[in-house]
């Protein structure tokens, strides 16, 4: 997917929103090179109460940097 993003679409940025307490997806996310942008507050509605989001990207730049580091 990542690949096709930014080598063929030659898009900029893809971003996404994870859970915040989802603390193995944030560290997948990490390893492929996403950073953490901030957050939404009570983002979404889940079990009688609000949750927080947290927004992650990842930049076509970083992106080659990383595939011409590996």
């Amino acid at each position: 997917f990542l690949p096709y993003c930014f080598l063929r679409l030659t898009i900029n940025r893809v971003c996404l929103h994870v859970y915040a307490a989802n603390a193995h997806a944030i560290g997948l996310y990490g390893a492929v090179g996403f950073r953490a942008e901030g957050g939404v507050r009570e983002g979404y509605f889940e079990g009688g109460g609000f949750k927080d989001v947290l927004v992650m990207s990842l930049l076509r730049r970083e992106y080659s940097h990383r595939e011409v580091a590996t």
